[in-house]
């Protein structure tokens, strides 16, 4: 597609790769795993790969020619309903240029830890349900999240019944009515610090 940038991986054929493996984990490196196994494609031009580490059912994403992974401006539904993922590890993925985010990480059921450190996310318009019913989870940290281009968090934690810990930076703001109809976070009225439970900061 033309308005993906040179070297985003295609995140159809992502979502196919991790779910016909059998993963359980999911990792973005940047440099190829050392493990002995096939490599497969993942966009039109290679210049991402994926390959599966059967032995510890971990799912590897990585450029060819090393680097972060560069995401397309569309990760809508992109981990979305991956019932057996236990773990994501995205702190190695570009996401400079996404502008969606909805419904990224939602059903996930037994998803316990994800690691979105480091993203960028300065174009972000929606975030909408972007963790939603990930009921495993139990912290998330969101301290390099700039929010100030999103128009639509609706719903954005709910049914997310573990989550207890939620750690924000000066540019994330989810505060006021964005989440005021989230159970589990309640209506949050600071816009940076670790967020616990039950309405308290840390």
């Amino acid at each position: 597609r033309s308005d993906e940038p040179k070297g985003a991986f295609n995140k159809i054929t992502v979502k196919s790769a991790i779910s016909d493996s059998g993963a359980s984990i999911v990792r973005f490196v940047t440099k190829a795993p050392s493990i002995k196994a096939d490599s497969i494609p993942l966009n039109d031009d290679a210049s991402v790969l994926g390959t599966f580490d059967a032995k510890n059912e971990t799912y590897y994403i990585y450029a060819a020619k090393g680097g972060k992974v560069i995401a397309p401006p569309d990760c809508y539904n992109l981990f979305c309903n991956l019932p057996k993922i236990t773990e994501i590890d995205c702190s190695a993925m570009d996401t400079s240029n996404v502008v969606y985010m909805n419904y990224m990480f939602s059903s996930c059921p037994a998803l316990t830890k994800l690691n979105l450190k480091g993203w960028d996310t300065h174009n972000v318009k929606n975030m909408s349900y972007m963790f939603n019913w990930s009921s495993a989870l139990t912290e998330l940290d969101l301290s390099s999240f700039d929010t100030s281009a999103v128009d639509d968090m609706e719903s954005m934690f709910s049914e997310c019944s573990a989550l207890t810990k939620l750690t924000l930076g000066d540019n994330t703001n989810i505060s006021g009515t964005i989440i005021a109809n989230d159970a589990t976070i309640g209506n949050a009225t600071k816009t940076t610090g670790t967020f616990v439970g039950g309405g308290k900061y840390l």
